[in-house]
């Protein structure tokens, strides 16, 4: 069994406090990854738009469609 001055509950040390110091680093690193996160996202924004332009070219006209190259004498006399 146990002495009679020690207690069964196991000693609790005191929580670490954080410092400025260590917030303002977690923070620096928070701000690094967040900044390539960003260029990730454009990089990959950038490549689908590109992906978008070929796959669309082919699908969507790019202006009025010309008239016959034929020439017909389309007047009401002629």
């Amino acid at each position: 069994m146990s002495k009679e001055g020690e207690s069964e509950l196991p000693e609790t040390k005191p929580k670490k406090r954080a410092t400025v110091a260590s917030v303002d680093k977690k923070v620096d690193d928070l701000i690094e990854v967040m900044d390539i996160i960003h260029s990730d996202v454009m990089d990959l924004k950038r490549v689908l738009k590109g992906f978008l332009e070929i796959l669309g070219d082919n699908s969507k006209p790019k202006g009025p469609e010309k008239p016959p190259s034929e020439n017909y004498d389309n007047s009401m006399y002629g």
